[in-house]
């Protein structure tokens, strides 16, 4: 499902410029495209970096940072450079310091993720290209052991947490990609899903909503 990380990190080599710039696609400031929840307080920017800082040492590493630029779009083959170029003091850790610098558009990064900004799915195609992905697992593994493996802690059913595992279900040739299929949209779908017959959301499907989906949505 979409480019793969090949195309994607060839068209970064060349230079060849996809779909509108960072700064015409993006919907506001950069800690917000990471948390779109955020209400813009001042203290947004910090909340994002103590979020991603998974050790709590006050500063990232490359791993840490790589799920930062995965979330804005950025294929792993560009992640080490633009680290390179956001660890100002070469210290191997971006400090927080560092981190509000990349934020607000003061290091060199911008070409490379200009070269791969493009237009995000809707929930409602990424829903389509989801039930298209499953219709294909299903041929080799039951709705059932699909849904399981879904179900992490074994209690029926599956919250937006889990549902944002999809990425993971996937044989040889056949995987939802990474970046159409980040956690946003992912969540999006989510939201589009959970719903009772009257429209009220519950937080969970059950794997009589699972069913029903695949059924709705496949033909």
């Amino acid at each position: 499902v979409g480019l793969s990380e090949q195309v994607r990190c060839g068209m970064s080599a060349h230079g060849a410029a996809v779909g509108p710039s960072w700064e015409e696609d993006r919907a506001g400031p950069l800690w917000r495209e990471l948390d779109p929840e955020l209400r813009g307080t001042a203290n947004d920017i910090a909340f994002v970096f103590k979020k991603y800082d998974k050790d709590n040492n006050g500063s990232m590493d490359l791993e840490e940072f790589k799920t930062v630029l995965i979330k804005l779009g950025i294929p792993t083959c560009d992640v080490s450079t633009v680290f390179a170029r956001i660890d100002l003091n070469h210290d191997g850790r971006l400090s927080y310091q560092e981190f509000v610098q990349w934020v607000f558009g003061s290091t060199r990064d911008d070409k490379i993720i200009k070269g791969h900004s493009r237009r995000q799915l809707t929930p409602d195609e990424a829903l389509k290209g989801m039930m298209e992905h499953i219709k294909i697992l299903n041929q080799s593994q039951k709705l059932r052991t699909l849904f399981n493996e879904l179900d992490v802690n074994r209690n029926g059913t599956i919250t937006r947490s889990e549902f944002l595992r999809m990425r993971e279900l996937k044989i040889p040739g056949h995987e939802l990609d990474e970046l159409e299929y980040n956690d946003a949209i992912l969540g999006k779908v989510f939201a589009l899903l959970d719903k009772d017959v009257k429209g009220a959301r519950k937080g969970v499907l059950s794997f009589k909503d699972w069913k029903h989906i695949f059924q709705q949505n496949v033909a």
